[in-house]
């Protein structure tokens, strides 16, 4: 997702710079922003320091024991093995403990991202959204924040730890023997290259937790691809709710898989059978040759794996950041984009003023030429428009001429660049968009179903509207049979085996098109508002499917507002106005019979279409 923001690299995503230039503007901001759950990290870095502390005691007890026995000193040795037993046991307790806090930590904080996300692309302005890909945005909850997550968990809290166990491991090999703490550096390129064999397994455990993503990316792409009912409908909040129930799930899923990594990690202790080979070889000649002990050397060599762990560790980490630096960048970059605005107020419509009403009203968007450079393409300029109520307007015109993007004006998705609209007698900024769209009912050519029960389906009519609570439908099963049966779809669900529970599958694929639109046109019914707006709803069906669907929203338009952008002109004969836009004008205006007897624009589209119509 490609958007201008402050933080981003202006060197490009490849460029070297320097990992703490990245992580206070990224990383840093994003754990700032969720403070809140800093004690679970906190005392994650906690442990792992205390662990990292008792992982070099471990090494002097063993050099201690081992002087023992060397020297028969019997008194020492029970002492000594409780002691080492005692710090292993102490060492595994605060390493699990540890792993355990920061994946709580990681995990608060990636439900917070994830639901702070969705929010913003549930609310998101429709233009802007337009303009992604469905996929960039997906991957933003999925790869990215999946990378960033397992940062947060694996390796920001090991950074204390490696950090601690380097200095004190180094200071001990220090006094123990700094010859052998030289010659041991050599070993480093060796024991990075077998401890990495060792520890991939590791890696690929996070796919247990990134297979229970599913559920939410499913409701989250329901978003994405279904913004335009989001809206019109007013489905935020409740598609809100029906996200974080699923992120919830989530958590107590990444929860087990945490528990899986937990027990993966106990087994890396097997990583000091390296550096014991390796020491054990250099220390015997230094026995051998009278300039160390034996306990010194086997201290030494416990000591050694501060020294090569935490060298090769500490770099992981540094490559992790650079990838989770920009992973979270891309994240933080939902902070910066347009929301819809959340101002103005619920107003009362007045029925002496016209329903809709333009002035002066312009606007324009981006596109590509030819070149790929991005240009202002004027749509509307100093354009004006009444519409009273009761009235049916159809909007007919070529394309480009500005037909679905006047109805998006109208709906509040486009923000008019200057001039006003008003509707039901207040200024559109006056109104709470919510507020507003409660008046409207949208019927669009592609109806998005969402992937569950043609009840719930046909609910969403009216589900925004009421804002029920979770588990509870906030519709009654009379209202939505009533509404299936002003769309002419009640028979054919009534005879499905389950009925209305009957699934729509992903995206209604289990409903032909002329069933898909009839719940649209039960949608709109359960709605029962004062304006429709119908964008193009029969165009992608067939002719005998056309006009039984046309019929019935006949039926629905009588005694509302209707405002019907049309592609096939037969549909529109009896509209009371039809306006046939061109280049963002209105180049003829009037019923049908008087624009066809004028000869002109209109016409010239009704004679084309009726010659393509008998060519076909």
């Amino acid at each position: 997702m490609k958007v201008k923001d402050n933080h981003a690299n202006k060197n490009g995503p490849n460029s070297p710079e320097p990992v703490a230039s990245r992580l206070k503007p990224t990383l840093g901001r994003l754990i700032h922003k969720n403070r809140r759950h800093a004690w679970w990290l906190a005392g994650g870095m906690a442990a792992g320091m205390i662990g990292a502390t008792v992982q070099v005691g471990f090494a002097w007890a063993v050099r201690g024991l081992t002087g023992g026995v060397v020297d028969s000193n019997h008194s020492d040795l029970a002492k000594w093995l409780i002691g080492i037993g005692l710090l292993f046991f102490a060492a595994s307790l605060f390493a699990a403990l540890g792993r355990y806090l920061a994946g709580r930590y990681a995990g608060s904080v990636m439900r917070d991202v994830r639901r702070n996300a969705a929010d913003r692309i549930i609310r998101m302005q429709l233009p802007f959204m337009e303009k992604q890909r469905s996929g960039d945005v997906l991957s933003l909850l999925g790869n990215d924040l999946g990378q960033v997550g397992q940062y947060l968990e694996d390796h920001l809290p090991g950074i204390a730890f490696h950090a601690v166990w380097l200095i004190l491991a180094f200071i001990s090999a220090m006094v123990l023997s700094w010859e052998l703490l030289l010659l041991s550096f050599a070993c480093v390129p060796l024991i990075m290259i077998l401890v990495s064999i060792v520890g991939k397994p590791v890696q690929g455990l996070t796919s247990v937790q990134n297979e229970a993503l599913g559920s939410a990316n499913i409701i989250t792409q329901d978003v994405v691809s279904g913004q335009v009912e989001v809206k019109a409908f007013g489905l935020q909040d409740w598609l809100q709710g029906r996200h974080d129930r699923a992120a919830d799930a989530w958590v107590k899923d990444g929860e087990k898989a945490l528990k899986a990594r937990i027990r993966m990690n106990l087994t890396n202790f097997l990583n000091v059978l390296v550096p014991l080979l390796i020491m054990g070889g250099l220390g015997a000649v230094f026995v051998l040759n009278g300039r160390m002990t034996a306990a010194d050397v086997i201290g030494f060599i416990s000591v050694s794996n501060g020294l090569i762990n935490p060298i090769m560790a500490l770099g992981q980490i540094l490559g992790e950041t650079r990838k989770a630096a920009g992973a979270c960048e891309r994240l933080m970059q939902l902070d910066d984009l347009p929301n819809e605005r959340a101002d103005g107020r619920d107003l009362t419509l007045d029925a002496q003023a016209p329903l809709v009403q333009m002035r002066d009203l312009s606007f324009s968007y981006e596109r590509a030429d030819t070149d790929g450079k991005m240009v202002r393409q004027q749509v509307f300029e100093d354009f004006n428009l009444d519409i009273r109520r009761g009235e049916s307007i159809a909007i007919v015109g070529g394309s480009g001429s500005g037909k679905s993007t006047l109805l998006k004006l109208i709906a509040g998705f486009y923000a008019p660049e200057g001039g006003t609209i008003r509707f039901g007698g207040h200024a559109q900024s006056d109104w709470a968009l919510p507020a507003m769209r409660r008046h409207m009912a949208l019927v669009q050519q592609d109806t998005f179903l969402f992937p569950g029960t043609l009840s719930e389906n046909i609910a969403i009519g009216c589900l925004g509207d009421r804002m029920p609570a979770p588990g509870i439908s906030g519709v009654s099963d009379t209202e939505i049979a009533e509404a299936a049966d002003v769309a002419h779809i009640a028979a054919f669900i009534e005879q499905l085996p389950e009925g209305y529970a009957s699934l729509a599958g992903e995206r209604g694929a289990k409903l032909s098109g002329g069933q898909r639109q009839r719940i649209a046109i039960a949608r709109a019914a359960l709605r029962n508002t004062e304006l429709l707006l119908l964008d193009e709803p029969t165009s992608a069906l067939d002719t005998a499917t056309e006009q039984a669907v046309q019929r019935e929203l006949e039926h629905l338009m009588e005694g509302r507002t209707s405002i019907v952008v049309a592609h096939r002109l037969s549909t529109v004969r009896n509209a009371d106005r039809i306006l046939v836009l061109e280049s963002g004008r209105v180049a003829e205006e009037g019923s049908h019979d008087h624009l066809m007897s004028l000869q002109g624009r209109y016409w010239e589209l009704v004679r084309h279409q009726t010659d393509e119509e008998a060519c076909a």
